[in-house]
């Protein structure tokens, strides 16, 4: 069989980010290494392939990756192994470099075309091979963001075949990828994808402005935006991005990234809930008891961040009121969102507005439901504009 996929590919330090066609895919950005079979599930196919996002156990056989090895990738690497976890590297962020963008990418991608290949024929065959190619979009930070990390990251998906043999049951299925095509953003400018349209050639209009209006007396859309000067603050579990854009354009030398983020403040507070519990925990586990609140830890997995991220809320305002000045306050908007922004509002937020008020910028701070999703949704908002651009020029 063979498929085309559209791919939206947020690649977050804590948390993977990507639509294929159309469909979002969340998991924590890890992967461990497993050198011995698994055993196999007593669970019929259909109820494993209804599953399958969830115990992804692939092998990688790809030029551009150190090794070939036997994965688990997200949840079934922390729910089944996870003593071994790798994650990427919130001290030193190389995300073009490093391994895991590329493993979970093609883990996730082989794993959805096992999926499509069995909801179409309602079966699947041991050695049977699947053919996919792929158009890309993705990001990289505005610290890390430049013409050579960009090609680098490009080419690491381009011009090769990378092989995926996907293990389900007592199956093993072979999945060929190609890439087509690759856009590598910066960070931010997704987002505004995301801010101003709403994927069907209009502009947004909807609740992510509630606050906004209520707050300056408007009745804006997606439209209010477009050329606005915007300083976004996309803050991360690895970074906080300091992008300034206007309209669609971003700005590299107006913009900037810190290496701050929630990360740092979650792994503060790993340390003392570790011994708490006396358990060895990692900071994805973290990350998901802060996320639900019915989690058992939920409540200690609070008390024990609230310090950390204090610290972590002044570094970030500290940045941002440098780069504020560093543009001579010559921002119309301040936009924050990103997934940590959820966590570090009760304490960020008031600080923020305060600063903003006394310099007359404007503070976007976006809605929990949709600060983890702007950047994967301004991807495909371009993919999708991009699709149609391809398919008028193919019709012309």
């Amino acid at each position: 069989m063979e498929f085309h996929f559209v791919v939206a590919n947020d690649n977050g330090n804590s948390e993977h980010k990507i639509m294929i066609n159309g469909i979002l895919h969340k998991q924590p950005n890890v992967y461990s290494i497993i050198h011995s079979d698994q055993g196999q599930s007593d669970e019929p196919l259909d109820v494993l392939i209804a599953n399958i996002h969830k115990n992804i156990d692939v092998r990688i056989e790809s030029k551009v990756l150190s090794g070939t090895y036997r994965y688990l990738i997200g949840h079934a690497a922390i729910e089944r192994n996870q003593a071994q976890i790798y994650n990427m590297n919130i001290q030193n962020i190389k995300k073009h470099t490093e391994d895991l963008p590329v493993i979970n990418t093609l883990g996730t991608i082989a794993i959805e075309a096992v999926k499509k290949a069995y909801d179409e024929k309602k079966t699947l065959t041991n050695g049977e091979v699947i053919k996919v190619t792929a158009d890309m979009t993705t990001a990289l930070p505005a610290s890390i963001h430049n013409v050579e990390s960009e090609e680098y990251f490009k080419n690491r998906f381009l011009n090769h075949l990378h092989e995926v043999k996907v293990y389900i049951k007592d199956l093993t299925i072979i999945v060929q990828i190609e890439f087509s095509f690759v856009k590598v953003m910066k960070e931010g400018v997704p987002a505004l994808f995301s801010l101003i349209e709403d994927g069907n050639n209009n502009y947004r209009n909807d609740d992510i402005f509630e606050d906004f209006n209520k707050e300056y007396k408007n009745n804006v859309d997606g439209s209010y935006f477009l050329n606005k000067r915007i300083l976004h603050c996309d803050i991360g579990d690895g970074s906080t991005e300091l992008v300034y854009t206007t309209g669609y354009s971003a700005d590299p030398l107006k913009s900037a990234g810190e290496k701050i983020g929630l990360g740092q403040a979650i792994e503060n507070a790993g340390v003392n809930l570790s011994k708490e519990l006396n358990l060895d925990i990692s900071r994805q586990k973290i990350s998901e008891y802060l996320k639900n609140p019915n989690h058992k830890f939920h409540q200690l997995a609070l008390k024990h961040i609230y310090q950390p991220k204090q610290e972590i809320a002044r570094k970030i305002f500290n940045a941002i009121e440098n780069r504020l000045q560093t543009l001579a306050f010559e921002v119309d908007v301040l936009m924050v969102y990103g997934g940590a922004s959820i966590l570090l509002k009760d304490v960020l937020y008031d600080t923020l507005k305060n600063y903003c008020d006394k310099y007359g910028i404007e503070l976007l701070w976006i809605p929990s439901k949709y600060a983890v999703e702007m950047n994967v949704n301004g991807m495909q908002i371009y993919n999708t504009i991009r699709m149609a651009d391809l398919q008028m020029s193919n019709e012309g």
